[in-house]
C-alpha cells in the first residue's frame, strides 16, 4: 500500500472512514451530508488511519523503571 492509503481498511484521503456516535463504520454515499455526531477518519500514521488503532495509547509514565521520577513529573 503508498502512503495515503490505509493498510488495515484501505481508506484514502478521498474515500475516508465515517464513524457514527457509537464508533461504527457507516456506509456513505458521495455528495451525502454526515449527520451530527459522525466523524471522519484521521491519520495517526503514513498508512494507518485512527478508525483502525486497536487500542488508545498508554498514559505517559511518570516514574524510570527504578522508580525515580522522570523529569518533568509532577
Amino acid at each position: 500500500m503508498s502512503a495515503g492509503t490505509c493498510r488495515e481498511c484501505g481508506c484514502t484521503e478521498n474515500d475516508a472512514c465515517v464513524i457514527d456516535q457509537l464508533g461504527r463504520l457507516v456506509d456513505v454515499f458521495d455528495g451525502q451530508t454526515l449527520q451530527e455526531g459522525w466523524t471522519v477518519c484521521s491519520w495517526v500514521e503514513p498508512d494507518l488511519c485512527s478508525n483502525c488503532v486497536e487500542g488508545p495509547a498508554p498514559p505517559p509514565l511518570l516514574y524510570d523503571a527504578d522508580g525515580r521520577p522522570l523529569r518533568g513529573a509532577p
